[in-house]
């Protein structure tokens, strides 16, 4: 079975990558979770006496959290590429990349969910009107149709750099001026 929509002579995209993609997300979604506890009390725990509390949430909402999604997030998208090897369009390896961003957005949205307070369903909000998630591993996305075009794995790298960035700058200004 394949997703609709490729264009005339194209391969269409299989749905078991999409499944696949979605689930990893979905899956990455819980490591990343157990990671940003992990990292968060190895290097916020020394920080947490050190600097005042809105420096450590910075940090952590800053650098931590998209150091640790970024590269979780596109690890589908890295299996499928790695172990199927399959020669996709760049439009087809960033819409895998948007199921793996959707499968981790779900997940985050409802462990925020699960929270039950007010922030956390404001936040679920706020975070509605910017993808970053879908947005980030899109960027991934095309990064490997890079990779896989020219054989450089330092396109995959550059991506996953930029959307580290888009996301930490999204938190920055969420913490700054949204909140």
């Amino acid at each position: 079975m394949t997703v609709s929509g490729a264009q005339k002579g194209k391969k269409k995209l299989p749905l078991a990558y999409v499944i696949a993609s979605f689930g990893m997300g979905v899956l990455s979604g819980l490591v990343a979770v157990w990671a940003e506890i992990y990292y968060g009390i190895m290097i916020g725990f020394p920080l947490a006496f050190t600097i005042p509390e809105f420096w450590y949430y910075l940090i952590a909402a800053c650098i931590i959290a998209p150091f640790v999604e970024e590269l979780a997030k596109p690890i589908g998208l890295y299996l499928i590429k790695i172990e199927e090897k399959p020669r996709l369009s760049p439009f087809q390896w960033i819409l895998l990349g948007l199921c793996a961003g959707l499968g981790f957005k779900l997940i985050e949205d409802v462990l925020y969910a699960l929270a039950a307070s007010d922030m956390a369903l404001f936040v679920i909000g706020v975070r509605s009107l910017f993808p970053v998630h879908l947005i980030g591993t899109s960027i991934a996305g095309f990064g490997i149709a890079l990779w896989d075009a020219s054989d450089d794995l330092s396109h995959f790298f550059y991506a996953i750099l930029i959307s580290m960035l888009i996301h930490g700058f999204y938190n920055f200004l969420a913490l700054t001026v949204m909140v």
